[in-house]
């Protein structure tokens, strides 16, 4: 006998939808710090967008945990 799949509830399909959005702005952020430092951002502030990339993944990962739960 196969165990029946519930339907998602609203919030945990936004919560998907979350971070599919988070992933697409990872892959934006990863892609364009990866590249030498522009001349136009200073050096605190690209320090800043690369904290801000490690503190996505993080809440990608989070959310990858709490998506899991549920599935």
């Amino acid at each position: 006998m196969k165990a029946k799949v519930r339907d998602l509830e609203p919030h945990e399909l936004r919560m998907m939808d979350e971070q599919s959005e988070l992933c697409e702005k990872i892959i934006k952020l990863a892609d364009f710090t990866s590249k030498p430092k522009p001349s136009f951002i200073d050096d605190d502030q690209w320090f800043l967008l690369n904290m801000q990339l490690s503190a996505m993944a993080m809440y990608r990962d989070i959310l990858a945990k709490r998506i899991n739960t549920f599935l």
